[in-house]
């Protein structure tokens, strides 16, 4: 219970500090952007609805929990791999060549930590009993 209540903490937390390097018709522009919580991408949304899912179903003991908290791991492996692409809220469409520097910050690694953490946790407690 409190892997995932850490999980949804975690999205309060810096999850990406960003820096875009535009180039168009020979001008340099460095933009630093600084750094963005979970709550600004959509992904972070989705993680605390997850979680949000696994504490009350965890709370009335169904099994489906580990669900949620399996796809949190997805999606917070996805934006810390770069499997998921942030350059679109960053780069304007008519820009010319753009360079997106995209640097996780602790909050993502918590959020994939803990929710790894409360998948292993869930699937030790409802099949612990269980023989294989």
């Amino acid at each position: 219970m409190l892997a995932v209540t850490l999980t949804a903490g975690s999205i309060f937390l810096p999850w990406f500090h960003v820096e875009v390097t535009t180039t168009f018709e020979g001008f340099v522009q460095h933009t630093p952007y600084g750094s963005f919580r979970g709550t600004f991408v959509e992904g972070g949304w989705l993680g605390l609805s997850f979680s949000l899912l696994s504490i009350v179903l965890l709370f009335l003991q169904i099994r489906w929990g580990v669900l949620g908290a399996l796809c949190n791991a997805l999606v917070g492996l996805g934006y810390l791999t770069g499997q998921i692409d942030l350059s679109k809220k960053f780069i304007a469409a008519n820009a010319g060549s753009a360079l997106v520097q995209v640097e996780p910050q602790s909050g993502l690694y918590l959020f994939v930590f803990s929710s790894l953490l409360s998948v292993v946790l869930m699937l030790r407690t409802h099949y612990a009993s269980r023989v294989f």
